[in-house]
């Protein structure tokens, strides 16, 4: 093989034999100097030398040292004894051996180089046992501390390990001296496991590790970073609860929709320790955007009361400067509404309607409750009429005669159990301070969003990951997609205008000597199907008195007055100029582009919006002024400490009948070794409260895993599998993108829809996420 020297240096080749032994004179004066010489010997000819052997010092000479080839059996294992893999021992007997001569008055005698400044000696055993230049024995050269930092630059630009890969392999292609051998060599184009080992240093040093104090000393540095970046984290130990606030988060409390209405839901299962993560949004012209993420270890009273005074602690001007909002809307979780009332006793907390029936659809099919089959459309017929009645006296009556027509009494007592809080999901004690929500979709959207979007449906290393993934991913994705809804690229430009157009059709055969202006903000219209009838419109409160704007939608008789009279309604369609131009402002903060920038491409009507009354910071009676208000007889369902006293004895006894049922079982079935084993070592890795709730709730059917393995998957249920539509995956990873596949088999899946379900008289299920 041709032999390639080191170019910074001063070589000459002094002894050539045939058996590949070389001795070479060289300008090396210290053992820094041999290290360089070995290792730009080594890059030049493919060949990775060890050190062997070293003699910093002597009498006869300055220093001396010895290298092997990195495929000698020097420190590793025999081929046969090796069972991790491919084994870089080839018993190669190569070897470099540098020796630096003095320089005296006696050596300049005996040596004539020395005189030319030569003083290194190097014997070179260049025999090799191996291949040098095939694809296998490139692939084992080892990468440098600068290969390592590229790799590392890749992995803080959000790049995994695969990504990195990729994007390195594209870089070495685009450049001029690229040749397919470059692809196998490891030390310009590292393997899977050297980035991965790289991964994992980096992933250490910036996100600390699992658990542990380490974690914790993490999150206090990224605190202090974040906070140049003008993100706000709030942090509490005991219980753990992590409050992020991004500056798009802080702008969206400005919004007076965040002193009105406040969505609130909780989902898990999105890293190894199963942390929750709780949502916080208010609804806008583009749909809903995030006013605060609270992180916690559990979904208990404790974790989000903690979580919930870190937000009121911040520091900002929360929900519009006001405080608190007018309405929360959640699911049925206790700990969470329990929470919300301790923080915020000023709010109304209403109920999901659409999880509100879910879970009455799910009693109604529970075996335990001894429904019958074809019983269950009608039972749950009759409590949709509940929920959906106009009035309070039409609700009352529909509740009276399903109690008095009921065949169970374990339903009776079921629905009289809901009905005591009847002004929390029946929609009769609702008005237009809704602004036409009654569930909480909106929250279910952004879960999805997370965990499809933000974490590619795989479960982050840590909490200091979500923290990272939230403050970046997730910040960038809203304010993208506010930027699409003002530059007209959103589908809901497309739809608001839709929506609109078709109001205004309906709207056109209402005449203008139809309605009457009562004052400035007050109109009647009369019904076009019957004279006699007409409905109170108010612009102000955005609400019509028919069924479609009581609730503080937009309708046709509010549109009729837009037509005739050229008010615009606080419920109007986000299709104005100014509507886009707001969204802009909460996108990226003060824009320096003009208002006129946002004009749409035909000018609509000559509109001009009113002049609004300035709005006290008091909000107006809640409940209608002929009930009873509920909404300042709010359940006191926080627990005192005769309640916490009791939950715990009713704890130690379940624990205990658990423990006898287990022996019992033991003695009745047996118990297998590998069995127990396997629930002993599930339970021993149970570090975290979260990993202990999913494991009480699913029995520890894999919900503590053996081994926490990087990039687990966050699990989907499996009756969404099953809904899925063809072409789709069956597994849990993100839907695939593009143009499908040919020849898949048509098969007809039942529709997630709780109103056809009902109708065909089968259980509904949830639509995402695991523990969510």
């Amino acid at each position: 093989m041709n032999l390639h020297l080191p170019k910074s240096f001063i070589n000459k080749i002094v002894t050539e034999l045939e058996c590949y032994e070389y001795v070479i004179r060289s300008n090396i004066k210290s053992i820094e100097e041999c290290n360089l010489w070995v290792s730009e010997f080594g890059k030049l000819n493919n060949i990775k030398w060890n050190a062997r052997s070293s003699r910093p010092c002597g009498k006869k000479m300055n220093c001396s040292k010895k290298f092997v080839c990195q495929h000698s059996s020097f420190r590793k294992v025999s081929r046969e004894e090796n069972k991790k893999g491919n084994s870089k021992n080839a018993n190669c007997l190569a070897s470099v051996t540098c020796m630096v001569k003095l320089d005296t008055h006696s050596t300049r005698k005996v040596d004539p180089y020395i005189k030319d400044g030569l003083y290194g000696v190097i014997r070179i055993k260049n025999k090799h046992n191996h291949s040098i230049d095939t694809a296998e024995t490139l692939r084992f050269l080892p990468a440098d501390k600068i290969l390592k930092n590229t790799f590392f630059e890749y992995f803080n630009d959000n790049m995994g390990i695969t990504d990195a890969i990729n994007c390195h392999e594209r870089i070495l292609e685009l450049k001029e001296n690229f040749s397919l051998e470059v692809l196998a060599n490891g030390s310009i184009n590292p393997t899977y496991r050297t980035v991965q080992n790289w991964h994992n240093e980096w992933r250490l040093e910036n996100l600390g590790p699992r658990s542990g104090s380490g974690l914790i000393e993490k999150i206090i540095q990224k605190i202090d970073v974040y906070k140049e970046r003008n993100v706000i984290v709030k942090f509490k130990e005991d219980p753990f609860a992590l409050v992020i606030i991004t500056p798009l988060m802080q702008r969206a409390h400005s919004l007076k929709s965040s002193s009105n209405i406040v969505f609130v839901d909780s989902t898990s299962a999105c890293d190894a320790d199963n942390y929750s993560i709780t949502f916080m949004l208010t609804p806008c012209a583009a749909g809903a955007v995030p006013l605060a993420i609270i992180i916690t270890k559990g979904q208990t009273y404790s974790a989000y009361n903690t979580g919930f005074q870190l937000l009121k602690e911040c520091g900002i001007n929360c929900f519009g400067g006001v405080g608190w909002p007018k309405i929360f809307i959640t699911d049925n979780a206790a700990a969470e509404i329990n929470a919300i009332e301790n923080n915020w006793p000023n709010s109304i907390h209403l109920l999901c309607i659409f999880h509100v029936c879910q879970a009455v659809w799910r009693w109604v099919w529970d075996s335990k409750n001894s429904i019958p089959k074809e019983k269950r459309p009608i039972i749950m017929k009759s409590f949709q009429s509940i929920l959906y009645a106009d009035t309070v006296h039409s609700s009352e009556k529909c509740f009276n005669e399903s109690i008095k027509n009921s065949e169970f009494p374990n339903w009776s007592r079921y629905l009289n159990e809901h009905w005591q809080t009847r002004h929390k999901w029946c929609l009769a004690w609702r008005d237009e301070s809704t602004k036409g929500h009654h569930t909480n979709n909106y929250s279910e959207i952004t879960v999805r969003i997370f965990k499809d979007t933000v974490l590619s449906r795989v479960k982050a290393y840590n909490v200091v990951a979500l923290l990272d993934f939230t403050c970046t991913v997730l910040e960038d994705h809203y304010c993208r997609r506010l930027m699409a809804f003002a530059n007209c690229r959103h589908t809901k430009n497309r739809t608001a205008r839709i929506f609109l157009d078709s109001l205004i059709k309906k709207a056109s055969i209402i005449q203008k000597a139809h309605i009457v202006s009562k004052s400035k903000y007050e109109y009647c219209v009369q019904s076009e199907k019957d004279s006699s009838c007409t409905y109170e419109v108010n612009i102000m409160g955005g609400c019509c008195s028919c069924l479609s704007g009581k609730f503080g939608k937009f309708c046709k008789h509010q549109c009729a007055v837009y037509i005739h009279f050229d008010v615009i309604s606080k419920s109007f369609p986000p299709v104005t100029p100014k509507d886009r131009y707001e969204i802009a402002i909460l996108a990226q903060g003060n824009v320096s582009i003009s208002p006129d920038f946002f004009q749409s491409f035909l000018s609509l009507n000559n509109c001009s919006q009113i002049d609004a009354p300035k709005e006290s910071t008091d909000f107006l009676n809640y409940s209608n002024t002929n009930e009873q208000d509920y909404s300042h007889h709010k359940d006191n369902n926080v627990p005192n400490d005769s309640e916490i006293i009791e939950n715990k004895e009713t704890k130690n006894k379940s624990i205990h009948c658990i423990i006898d049922l287990i022996k019992s079982k033991d003695s009745m079935f047996g118990s297998s070794t590998a069995g127990l084993n396997i629930l002993e070592s599930r339970l021993k890795k149970i570090t975290t409260e979260g990993q202990w709730q999913s494991f009480l709730h699913t029995a520890g059917n894999s919900a503590v895993a053996l081994r926490k393995r990087p990039g687990a998957k966050i699990r989907v249920q499996p009756t969404s599998i099953a809904r899925r539509l063809p072409r789709v995956t069956k597994g849990s990873k993100r839907l695939p993108s593009g143009r499908p596949a040919n020849g898949e088999i048509n098969t007809k899946k039942r529709k997630r829809n709780l109103g056809a379900n009902v109708q065909l008289n089968v259980p509904n299920a949830k639509s995402h996420g695991h523990n969510h």
